[in-house]
């Protein structure tokens, strides 16, 4: 008999599974937009679950765009029926396709779109890069879901300067799946510090219009986030 198929179960928590029933519950409209939802101890008695795991859920959810908490009044779905609908598309894809073929798809995608920029920038886009390296070189002390929204801006700026529309709207999408993997990889100062720098490499090349030196650039610095992903959830993997 083979076992070929067979693949190996990843232990989820109990805060994981919370989130994957209320993305369900989101999905089939039982929760809608602007909906206020019960309480942290109601959550926890239905569920049957201690409440700092119902807060640990809610914070993810707060990360993903989902919910916000309202101080005093309570906790409420995003009223954005378009950005719940994407992040649960998201979150499941995220189920289908591993790591690694993101981490090379994205290597394909945008060491490309960073040599087209250097072939295509103009004054224009100089500005923009500028603004948006700007943003990145802000992001030392922010939490770590805004330092990944900002690097994903960043990433789209480059996109919008290669002149390349439908390339933009796959990494546009890609990026959607990008953040939702970075929150959970712990991004301290010395990774900050380096992504910041690599950036600021990156835009010199496209503004240099050396469009070889842009592609390089980009894949050392993709190849890096790339490394610290794969570590993390190696080293999740290998403690389950």
């Amino acid at each position: 008999m083979t076992t070929s198929g067979l693949k190996r179960i990843k232990k989820s928590t109990m805060s994981e599974l919370i989130i994957d029933q209320m993305l369900q519950m989101i999905d089939q409209g039982i929760f809608v937009p602007g909906q206020k939802l019960p309480s942290e101890k109601e959550l926890a008695e239905i569920l049957c679950v201690s409440r700092p795991t119902v807060r640990e859920a809610m914070r993810s959810l707060v990360t993903m765009g989902l919910v916000e908490i309202r101080c005093g009044d309570g906790t409420y779905l995003n009223d954005s029926v378009k950005l719940i609908s994407e992040h649960f598309k998201n979150a499941n894809l995220l189920k289908h396709f591993s790591y690694n073929e993101l981490i090379d798809t994205r290597l394909m995608l945008e060491c490309e779109t960073a040599r087209l920029a250097a072939l295509t920038v103009t004054e224009e886009d100089v500005q923009n890069l500028e603004r948006a390296y700007d943003e990145v070189a802000a992001t030392m002390d922010v939490p770590d879901v805004e330092f990944h929204r900002v690097d994903a801006r960043f990433h789209m700026t480059i996109a919008e300067c290669a002149k390349n529309r439908f390339m933009k709207e796959i990494l546009s999408a890609l990026q959607d799946l990008l953040v939702l993997i970075n929150v959970s990889v712990p991004s301290g100062q010395e990774i900050r510090r380096q992504s910041c720098a690599s950036s600021r490499a990156i835009v010199d090349a496209i503004e240099a219009g050396d469009s070889e030196l842009a592609r390089q650039l980009m894949h050392q610095h993709i190849s890096d986030t790339g490394s610290n992903i794969r570590r993390l959830h190696w080293l999740e993997d290998n403690d389950s």
